[in-house]
């Protein structure tokens, strides 16, 4: 009996055994599936105190794979809102006011464009790069004066004058140098300061000059398939240096005296005088080359103004009457050039002429002497295709200076639009720099 049932018993054991083996089996291949999705739970396990180095090791390795998988579905890290970066608005199209032009005839009538207060910044400036220089396609800014004296830069009567002689104008004259723009001023005063000529005749200094602060003509054509929007013109100056030169006056009339006025910025330095006298009427007719010099005076350097007293220096025959000076003053300007200037005036006789009333000066920007930056004047005008945009740009300064400046004009979005180089020298008389006014008035931009 039991030897017919032990062939029954190994059997089953054998059964059981096998069953208990692939059970096993399976929880192995189990456990090693499980393992990698729970790298982060090993980790930890790794701290425990059963945990062998073989199994750390493992845990490491598995991590380590882990992390060089790209997780393309990783949600977007959130940003705390101070580490953000907003671009900022744009700003807004400036309004534009609008007004018609004077009437004229022949001329046709454009809007006029009043854009705001222009805006000094104190940004410094570098070397002036040449046209090649701007971005590609952009076009010189068409450049031209106006010497028109038409009472827009100045209050007074005497500008209002548009008859007078062509020896109390202070013109500019504007000539292209290569890539640049040179403007500079061109009188009677400063041709006799070169020794061109001799002085105009005039009873006073305001009555010798009739000078304004140089105007500028700025024109951009659209040439473009659209519509530009013009929004600012910036006055980049890049160099300033204040100009020293002496430019002495005497006034036709001289009463008992010689009033030197000293018109320019600069020392007369080392003066001497050469005198030559003539009867009273012959003034008008006297050449100061054709009269011989009968008396000589070593003058003291001055800056702004001198008198010398001629009364006991008369021929005796004339001092009733009243003599006609030609003379001849020569001096050393700061620079330490050689200068000097022919003259004629009436001296006794008659009383010095009275002075005006000096008028005021008018601008768009004031550029002072030695002062680099830039201005910005805003405008706000849109120049549809074959149109263009045309503004008339009065330049100040303080004194009389020479520049270099680069004028831009630019679009809506901030791009360069035109540009130009410009040298450019400004005559401001030392007696009349008072009369400048401090406050720019508006640019005004006309499309036509």
């Amino acid at each position: 009996m039991i030897d017919e049932q032990g062939p029954v018993r190994r059997d089953l054991l054998i059964g059981l055994l096998g069953f208990a083996l692939g059970a096993g089996a399976t929880f192995l291949v189990w456990r090693q599936h499980a393992t990698a999705p729970a790298a982060d739970n090993l980790v930890r396990q790794q701290r425990a105190p059963d945990l062998d180095v073989g199994a750390a090791q493992k845990v490491r390795d598995v991590k380590a794979k882990t992390a060089l998988k790209p997780d393309r579905a990783a949600p977007p890290t959130a940003v705390p809102p101070s580490a953000r970066i907003t671009a900022p608005a744009p700003a807004p199209t400036p309004a534009r006011a609008t007004e018609p032009l004077p009437p004229a005839t022949g001329v046709a009538t454009a809007a006029v464009v009043t854009p705001a207060t222009p805006e000094r910044t104190s940004a410094p400036a570098v070397g002036v790069p040449s046209q090649s220089a701007l971005p590609a396609g952009t076009a010189p800014l068409q450049i031209s004066v106006d010497n028109l004296f038409d009472g827009t830069g100045y209050n007074g009567t005497w500008h209002q004058n548009r008859r007078a002689p062509a020896d109390t104008q202070v013109l500019y004259r504007l000539e292209r140098r290569n890539e640049r723009v040179a403007v500079t001023p061109a009188s009677a005063l400063h041709a006799a300061a070169q020794g061109a000529r001799s002085l105009p005749l005039a009873a006073s200094v305001q009555e010798s000059l009739q000078w304004q602060l140089p105007r500028l003509t700025l024109r951009f054509d659209n040439k473009s398939g659209k519509q530009v929007s013009v929004t600012a013109l910036e006055v980049n100056v890049r160099s300033s240096y204040a100009d020293s030169t002496a430019l002495p006056f005497v006034p036709s009339v001289s009463g008992g005296s010689l009033e030197f006025e000293n018109l320019g910025w600069g020392k007369v330095q080392g003066a001497e005088l050469s005198l030559g006298f003539a009867p009273a009427q012959q003034l008008d007719t006297l050449q100061p080359a054709a009269v011989n010099a009968t008396q000589s005076i070593k003058l003291e350097d001055f800056d702004e103004r001198l008198r010398v007293d001629l009364r006991q220096r008369l021929p005796a025959e004339l001092r009733a009457t009243g003599a006609a000076v030609i003379g001849k003053l020569s001096f050393v300007t700061a620079s330490g050039s050689q200068r000097a200037v022919a003259f004629r005036t009436l001296v006794g006789g008659r009383g010095a002429a009275s002075r005006r009333g000096r008028p005021l000066y008018f601008h768009h920007v004031l550029l002072r002497a030695g002062q680099i930056g830039v201005t910005v004047l805003p405008l706000a005008a849109r120049v549809a295709p074959g149109k263009a945009l045309e503004a008339k740009l009065r330049i100040a300064s303080d004194r009389s200076v020479r520049q270099e400046l680069t004028l831009t004009l630019k679009g809506a979005d901030g791009t360069v639009l035109a540009a130009q180089a410009v040298d450019l020298e400004i005559f401001i008389p030392r007696s009349e720099a008072g009369g400048i006014v401090r406050t720019p008035s508006t640019l005004r931009a006309y499309v036509q």
